[in-house]
C-alpha cells in the first residue's frame, strides 16, 4: 500500500484515547511509566491514568507496554524490549515509536500475521483513530502494530 503517511502532530487527548482504550479492552496488554519517567513530568492536575501516560510520552519520556501473554516470546523489532521477572514481554517505547507504528498501520507496512486481511484492518483502524471514531478493538490492533509491527493477537 505504502501511501507515505506523515503524522505532523498528535494530541495528548488522541494518545490518551488510544492507550486508554487499548488497555481497557485488552487481556494481554498493560502500560506503566518506564523507571523514573513519571518523576520527571508534572502530573499534578491530571486525573486520568491514560492522560498521565500521554503526558509522559509528550514530554519525550518512555512508557513500558507489558505483553502478559508473551510466555517468554518477544515479537517485533523495538530496540528496547525484554522479559520482566514474570516472563512477560516488556516493550519500552517513546512517542516517536508510537507515531512510526501508526504510520506503519496507515501505510500497510505490517506483517500479515495470521491473515493478510489484517493489514487492511490496521489501516482501517488508523482511519478510525484520525477521524475520532476509535473503538477498543481499533486501539488494541493499533498498539499491536506499534509494538510488534504485526497483528499478533
Amino acid at each position: 500500500m505504502k501511501t507515505g503517511t506523515n503524522i505532523i502532530s498528535i494530541s495528548t487527548a488522541e494518545i490518551a484515547d488510544l492507550l486508554g482504550k487499548a488497555f481497557s479492552c485488552s487481556m494481554w496488554l498493560a502500560f506503566q511509566p518506564a523507571e523514573g519517567a513519571a518523576d520527571r513530568v508534572d502530573l499534578s492536575g491530571i486525573d486520568s491514568v491514560p492522560e498521565q501516560w500521554a503526558a509522559i510520552l509528550q514530554a519525550g519520556l518512555p512508557l513500558e507496554a507489558i505483553d502478559m501473554d508473551a510466555n517468554y516470546l518477544l515479537h517485533g523489532n523495538l530496540p528496547l524490549k525484554g522479559l520482566n521477572e514474570d516472563g512477560e514481554g516488556k516493550y519500552t517505547f517513546f512517542l516517536q515509536d508510537l507515531i512510526s507504528g501508526l504510520v506503519a498501520a496507515a501505510d500497510g507496512n505490517v506483517a500479515p500475521g495470521l491473515t493478510p486481511g489484517e493489514i487492511s484492518l490496521a489501516a482501517e483502524s488508523f482511519c478510525h483513530f484520525r477521524n475520532g471514531d476509535l473503538d477498543e478493538s481499533d486501539a488494541e490492533r493499533l498498539m499491536q502494530v506499534v509494538l510488534f509491527r504485526e497483528i499478533v493477537y
